[in-house]
């Protein structure tokens, strides 16, 4: 299976566009991108639903006003401006719009002026022809019956989210908007276990490999297998801390029949942590078989090569006195002398594989 050495290294960004500038300015840090925008905006309450796929920011903000959860989800964070007009029309913080502007954040929850934001990570597997393991950025911000949600680019694992939001029987319906956030969240977190179960598969094919001790490409895979596993490590690690924020936030958006969600939420995150440490245990494990297996296989060969090697220095030794070219040596004189040096090289190699044989180095 052939694989780029680049493949999972992370794209080059544009953290020289901010150097020298102050704290808030919105400047977009990351991959280049040309593709456009798209803002979905989702608002609805027990009785009302309402899906538009573009909006004006007056109209978001008459929707922050509005005694609904209004979702608004934009695909794309590279251009400042949009992204800076939506933030306004919600009233969020700068230097929050520095951190959904910005690519490379660090997975992070932080609570200021009755508002979340919340950093994190999706990582989708991509399987065509062969498996690869894509990570994006993602940035929601949770105010008073409000969420929105950034991602780097289009596509998402919310639509199953959509469909009970649209059939109007959904729990979220009648809920706040902390509950949609969760749930947001929350579907994240079910991509790392796809990403996580995929990764055990491969782990179980390199443990196979490895217990030959012939695969030459185990090394390899090893090191590809830890990269694809260090981008789902780099998402989950910091999410534990992040929910914990959460969780010891503010009462007047976080309400209290979505904390049981929440806790919930934080029992998934530390069953995918151990499960990514449980995966890397396996991978050194294999690695350190495959070496094992590869060791014991050379100690075999180096035995032969010694079984050979003590067999034949003596038999070459009797054969090296008899080819000197010395005039008077008796026993090539006498009849039984050739048959007899056969004989004595015969015993003395039986006698040594039955010494090995009786030590069982056979």
């Amino acid at each position: 299976m052939g694989r780029s050495s680049r493949r999972n290294r992370a794209p080059r960004t544009q953290r020289s566009l901010k150097a020298g500038m102050p704290p808030g300015v919105p400047v977009y840090v990351g991959a280049e991108r040309s593709d456009p925008i798209h803002v979905a905006v989702l608002d609805y309450d027990h009785t009302h639903f309402l899906e538009v796929n573009s909006c004006t920011e007056v109209d978001l903000a008459n929707l922050a006003q509005a005694n609904t959860v209004t979702w608004v989800n934009v695909d794309g964070m590279h251009d400042p401006g949009l992204v800076e007009r939506i933030c306004q029309a919600f009233h969020v913080h700068p230097l929050w719009m520095e951190d959904l502007l910005n690519a490379a954040s660090r997975p992070k929850a932080e609570w200021m002026q009755g508002q979340l934001l919340v950093m994190m990570r999706t990582v989708d597997v991509v399987e065509n022809g062969d498996v690869t393991f894509e990570s994006e950025q993602n940035g929601f911000v949770l105010g008073p019956g409000w969420v929105l949600a950034f991602q780097e680019r289009a596509g998402d694992p919310w639509g199953p989210l959509r469909e009970r939001l649209r059939s109007g029987t959904s729990t979220l319906r009648r809920g706040h908007a902390d509950a949609l956030l969760h749930a947001l969240i929350d579907a994240v977190v079910d991509q790392y276990f796809i990403a996580i179960e995929r990764l055990e598969v491969m782990a179980d094919e390199l443990e196979d490999r490895a217990l030959t001790g012939t695969a030459s490409d185990v090394p390899a895979r090893f090191l590809s297998i830890k990269q694809d596993l260090a981008i789902i490590r780099a998402a989950v690690l910091p999410l534990r801390d992040a929910i914990g924020t959460i969780l010891r936030g503010e009462d007047a958006i976080l309400s209290a029949e979505s904390r049981p969600l929440w806790q919930d939420l934080t029992d998934h995150v530390a069953q995918a942590h151990e499960a990514t440490e449980a995966l890397r245990e396996r991978l050194v494990v294999a690695l350190e078989l495959h070496l094992a297996m590869t060791n014991h296989q050379l100690n075999d060969v180096m035995r032969l090569l010694t079984l050979v090697s003590t067999i034949f220095i003596p038999l070459t030794f009797i054969v090296g006195v008899y080819g000197m070219n010395f005039q008077h040596m008796p026993e090539l004189e006498l009849w039984w002398g050739y048959p007899g040096v056969w004989a004595v090289m015969g015993i003395i190699a039986t006698g040594i594989l039955a010494y090995y044989r009786r030590h069982g180095w056979l």
